[in-house]
């Protein structure tokens, strides 16, 4: 899976990484503080599912925002990690609309033979962009004019 890193024209997806780290390291600093504190003052245990109440989120539902992915012709890589576009197998979409709870966001799921990347943004002209980019280079049957849409719609209020 890993390969050369790709070209100078490309595209960097989570530009806003450093917002994306600051959650992150807010939000788990925040837990383990509550859990240093419980734990020396030998509070109830209940108290530990607050600071987990934390934590969870700063592990789960953040940290993939802090990877940042480029876009080139030949695939897409974090890092050293090089997908071609000719690997990639399936591609799973999920979309979190704009509303109350959430200020959108979506999640890409890429599979190639058995390895699987999670690609999340919080941005929406880095996911437009995104969806441009993957519409051009993947077949239909993986990323169809459907899937672009669901993409662009996220962020538009209901």
């Amino acid at each position: 899976m890993s390969g050369n890193a790709p070209s100078t024209h490309q595209f960097v997806v989570n530009q806003r990484a450093v917002q994306a780290w600051i959650l992150v390291l807010g939000s788990a600093a925040l837990g383990t503080g509550i859990a240093i504190q419980t734990f020396v003052e030998g509070r109830h245990g209940h108290l530990y599912l607050f600071a987990v109440f934390f934590l969870v989120p700063a592990l789960w539902g953040f940290l993939p925002a802090t990877y940042r992915w480029t876009l080139d012709h030949r695939g897409i890589s974090r890092g050293r990690h090089l997908v071609l576009w000719e690997e990639i197998t399936r591609l799973d979409l999920r979309t979190f609309p704009k509303g109350f709870r959430s200020s959108g966001s979506i999640d890409l799921y890429l599979h190639a033979g058995n390895k699987r990347f999670v690609l999340r943004t919080y941005v929406e002209r880095d996911a437009c962009e995104l969806a441009r980019r993957l519409r051009e280079a993947l077949p239909e049957t993986l990323f169809s004019a459907a899937s672009q849409r669901r993409v662009e719609e996220v962020w538009k209020r209901r």
